[in-house]
């Protein structure tokens, strides 16, 4: 289907599961990929372990086989880009869409109210192939762990108005062309499951909203991002961080505020300490943690409340000009370094 071939190669199609991955055809399995600037391509089943050569279809990059199967089956790519390296690659569009049809309907329908745990981009493992795929979301737990599992990052943003969504960072070379996202049913929403993607991972979203309009976006929902004037986001796990707060959130639910005491310390956390002798000065949570609570409970607070801790560009706006609404600012450290100081400061029995 030149046509289908031609919106792949110029980086146009909403929908690349329509023509990339596999299908069943007339005679087994069409698999199909676009991969610029490869030499030759090899499709290895992992159920026989059988080598099948694909053939360049398309001088830009796009690549096809036939495997001789009754029904699809998982496979990776070994790609050789005339360097003498072999690359091993699973292909996205073998698992399909990993966002529960419910979670849909429920953003759809405007309450969604944790529709963070999905959309931005997650770390997660996945076992099984396309409508068939189990998802694990939590990639720290030990069934995750096992050979069947296929770990990897689950990307999704909303962006409704547009012709095509990508990601794109370093593991693709910037490249727009390479991971084309899904489009989701009318709900706007793009996704795209990568194998071997993980934590660290710089990654932008590549959006065409017109036939010449091409704009970088940093993740709305991304978790992390680079400290100015860097604006990409970075992939993390956040569930790497192990709390340890529950004394202080089981004494929480049982207090009354109506008869107690509140003495509020607001605190821009920037401003507030200053590290001597390094580049911008800023004290990392962790310190920040330590310090913070001997002052406050030297000086008899309850709480602290911290101006905006979201990620933001300029420093003198004192954080009220966000760019990402769920990052806290990197200026002082990771995501699970500002877990860490929310988590010492309950620990001393302070709320923030």
């Amino acid at each position: 289907d030149w046509a289908e071939i031609e919106t792949i190669v110029y980086s146009e199609h909403d929908h690349p599961e329509n023509i990339l991955g596999p299908h069943k055809v007339k005679g087994g399995v069409l698999i199909q990929a676009f991969l610029p600037d490869a030499k030759t391509v090899f499709v290895r089943s992992k159920k026989s372990g059988m080598f099948i050569q694909m053939s360049q279809t398309d001088e830009d990059g796009c690549f096809a086989a036939l495997m001789e199967s009754r029904k699809i089956v998982s496979y990776e790519y070994v790609i050789d880009y005339g360097d003498g390296k072999e690359y091993w690659q699973k292909d996205p569009y073998l698992y399909g869409n990993l966002i529960p049809e419910q979670a849909l309907e429920d953003f759809n329908a405007g309450k969604a109210y944790d529709i963070y745990r999905y959309l931005g981009a997650r770390p997660v493992a996945v076992k099984g192939i396309g409508k068939d795929v189990l998802v694990d979301w939590n990639p720290m737990a030990a069934s995750t762990k096992r050979s069947d599992m296929v770990q990897g990052t689950f990307f999704a943003v909303w962006a409704p108005n547009a012709m095509r969504v990508s990601v794109v960072g370093d593991f693709n070379g910037w490249d727009g062309r390479r991971h084309p996202m899904m489009r989701q049913g009318d709900s706007g929403v793009f996704s795209l499951f990568i194998p071997g993607i993980g934590p660290g991972e710089l990654y932008k979203y590549e959006i065409k909203s017109a036939p010449q309009k091409v704009t970088m976006k940093t993740d709305p929902y991304g978790f992390a991002c680079e400290k100015r004037p860097a604006n990409a986001s970075i992939v993390t796990n956040l569930q790497e961080y192990r709390w340890n707060d529950d004394k202080w959130l089981a004494k929480r639910s049982k207090r009354d505020y109506t008869k107690e005491p509140m003495n509020i310390y607001e605190v821009h956390l920037g401003s507030w300490k200053r590290q001597q002798g390094t580049e911008d000065g800023f004290v990392n949570y962790r310190e920040l943690a330590r310090q913070l609570v001997q002052y406050v409970q030297k000086m008899g607070y309850t709480h602290v409340e911290l101006l905006p801790v979201m990620e933001h560009p300029l420093d003198e706006s004192w954080g009220y000009q966000v760019t990402s609404y769920y990052a806290p600012t990197s200026r002082h450290g990771s995501p699970q370094d500002f877990m860490y100081f929310v988590n010492e400061l309950h620990k001393a029995g302070i709320g923030v």
